[in-house]
């Protein structure tokens, strides 16, 4: 894998009492498409919604229960969810908001709005972003802070890692491919992705491995396993590209 997106964890608030909702839950994560909410507004109107999980990198594979919800409150005339409909609404990109940002490495920008709640007298929307791998944190955040302002709404960022990005045609990609290619004789290219690996833990790294394309992928599962074949693969592909890097 040689580039995984920036990641930002988010939160936006706004004074309840400004927000137009009485009780407002809903999601379980920031980093996951809501699958439920359920809200109660100023006039008594109450919304439940479902929609679908799915990963917050990967927003366009669920169905957002609170942006479901939003769109029925805001056509009540609540505040919070009529900014929400304006600024985030159905869009994934973040453009609403104005950090639709986009690179030829790695495309566009992901918005995820994974959760929402009623804590010290705020309305709380946690919101997973993954940014293009040669933007840096700050161009996302200023411009995010700008584009709320207006509406009252306070962010605050709770977490952040930065991009992980090699070139393809670099010296380790290069040399990590070939012990690959060798090996299995597969010549599927390097990937991109917008989750987070091992390789934030530090500088000048990348996650190599083991999974195997076509294999079904099993981490962060119960019973997590491998097929002993990949394993042993895996070691001689791992042997290989040791043998590659530290020959140069």
């Amino acid at each position: 894998i040689y580039g995984e997106k920036g990641i930002l964890m988010a939160v936006l608030s706004m004074d309840a009492a400004k927000a137009g909702f009485l009780e407002i839950a809903g999601g379980d994560a920031p980093n996951m498409v809501a699958a439920w909410a359920k809200g109660k507004l100023l006039d008594g109107s109450v919304f439940q919604e479902t929609g679908k999980a799915a990963h917050g990198s990967t927003p366009e594979d669920g169905e957002n229960a609170i942006t479901k919800l939003m769109e029925k409150a805001a056509a009540r005339d609540c505040h919070f969810a009529k900014v929400y409909m304006d600024k985030i609404g159905w869009c994934l990109d973040g453009s609403g908001c104005g950090i639709g940002l986009s690179d030829s490495a790695s495309g566009g920008l992901t918005f995820n709005a994974g959760k929402i709640s009623m804590d010290d007298g705020k309305v709380k929307l946690a919101v997973d972003i993954r940014y293009p791998v040669t933007y840096a944190e700050e161009d996302v955040v200023s411009k995010l802070c700008d584009n709320f302002a207006d509406a009252e709404i306070a962010v605050e960022i709770e977490a952040a890692m930065k991009p992980v990005y090699m070139a393809q045609d670099g010296f380790v990609i290069s040399k990590l491919m070939e012990a690959y290619q060798e090996v299995t004789g597969d010549d599927t290219p390097p990937q991109l992705i917008g989750g987070g690996t091992y390789a934030r833990a530090m500088d000048n790294i990348v996650a190599f491995g083991p999974a195997f394309p076509g294999r079904e992928l099993t981490e962060h599962q119960a019973n997590e396993w491998i097929f002993t074949e990949d394993l042993e693969k895996a070691r001689e592909i791992y042997r290989l590209a040791i043998e590659k890097l530290a020959c140069e």
